[in-house]
């Protein structure tokens, strides 16, 4: 019944070629669940829109010169699915830092800066990098997809 409910929906929607997941509510009894989990799937789509998001700084950040070959994350947002889903939707290596609070260290280094006039050596390291997986055209689909997602949310007019 969901299956033809929401296949009814896309073709109403077609046009749009939204990218689109169903998803299931039935922790029910001792049989195995039908999934993916609906819990599961608002994490996925969380963590999805924080990669989403980094990607759009990153494009801004490309327009005004900057590259940026590697990203070092750390922190208790630094989780696997995450971590892999922005290296495939960047195209470049993320590194999970061993230093699990990012932020604190880098207040301490604005503030040292202020107090001493340079930023304090500190040396990076990491537990783990995440290399690109997605392959070009399925990360073109998934930019498109934020894309219409965002014009449709009324956040972007497709002209900016």
């Amino acid at each position: 019944q969901v299956e033809k409910t929401v296949g009814k929906i896309m073709l109403e929607l077609k046009d749009m070629n939204l990218d689109h997941t169903i998803s299931y509510q039935s922790r029910v009894g001792p049989l195995k669940w039908i999934g993916p989990s609906t819990d599961d799937e608002i994490i996925r789509a969380g963590m999805e829109s924080i990669g989403f998001f980094v990607h759009d700084i990153m494009q801004t950040l490309n327009k005004d010169g900057f590259e940026i070959t590697s990203i070092y994350s750390g922190g208790g947002g630094a989780r696997k699915p995450l971590l892999q889903f922005m290296a495939d939707l960047l195209d470049i290596p993320i590194k999970r830092s061993k230093i699990k609070d990012k932020t604190a260290l880098g207040v301490f280094r604005l503030l040292f800066r202020k107090q001493f006039s340079e930023f304090p050596e500190i040396k990076h390291s990491h537990e783990k990098i995440f290399f690109p997986k997605m392959t070009a055209d399925h990360r073109k689909i998934k930019l498109a997809s934020w894309e219409k997602s965002l014009i449709l949310a009324g956040v972007k007019t497709g002209q900016n």
